[in-house]
Order: structure tokens, then sequence, then C-alpha cells
């Protein structure tokens, strides 16, 4: 992903990466969320 010319995103001391398109990098929204293991975005399917 590339931040290029975007104002970053900061939550809780993280950055959230954009890309130019405007989409949000799921990882670092969950690791801003707490990162509970459970949670994590690879697991998706597994979610409820």
């Amino acid at each position: 992903m590339s931040n290029q010319g975007l104002t970053p995103i900061i939550i809780d001391s993280i950055s959230i990466k954009q890309d130019t398109q405007g989409r949000f990098c799921l990882n670092d929204l969950h690791k801003a969320a707490g990162g509970d293991p459970l949670q994590r975005p690879q697991l998706w399917l597994r979610n409820k």
C-alpha cells in the first residue's frame, strides 16, 4: 500500500496506511483496535 500525498491517520499512536484509492490497511486497523488474536484479519472467514 502506498500513502502518497495522503494525510496519515493516527489512532492511539498507530499510523493507519491508506492507498491512493482510499482503502485502509486492515492489519493497521486491527492493531489500533486492540489486536485481539481471535479477531485478526487473517481469520475473517471464521469470525461471526
